[in-house]
């Protein structure tokens, strides 16, 4: 699912959009892949994505930020719905691979308490 929108930034056009890709290994684990900017005209494309996968209620579900370069306050905000989503389905909820820029940020708004951020995906690792 991808989710281009305009945006105004000083007066400049700036294409902002967030690609989501969902894999399933088996019925028990499923990987969110991001890739692009997470900010609040493409949060649309992750709780979407994210509400889809969690009706089947996985065991984990595990969102991959390898490839998102921006993320803001919305796309924290987004994260944590998905994270509370999860909670609700049973599913663990983990985010791996952030972009220092965007581990930073999640660090920040303290979203450590609902997500739990890593720096690769291991298997077995909560």
């Amino acid at each position: 699912m991808t989710s281009p929108r305009s945006l105004s930034s000083d007066g400049q056009h700036v294409q902002a959009e967030l690609r989501a890709v969902l894999s399933l290994a088996g019925p028990d684990d499923a990987t969110l892949s991001l890739s692009g900017g997470l900010d609040t005209t493409t949060t649309e494309v992750l709780q979407d994505t994210a509400a889809r996968c969690l009706r089947d209620e996985p065991a984990s579900l595990t969102v991959d930020l390898r490839d998102v370069a921006f993320c803001d306050s919305a796309g924290v905000r987004a994260l944590r719905w998905v994270a509370r989503r999860a909670i609700l389905a049973g599913t663990r909820c983990r985010v791996v691979n952030p972009q220092p820029q965007v581990r930073r940020l999640l660090m920040l708004a303290d979203a450590g308490e609902l997500i739990a951020v890593m720096d690769h995906a291991s298997p077995g690792i909560v």
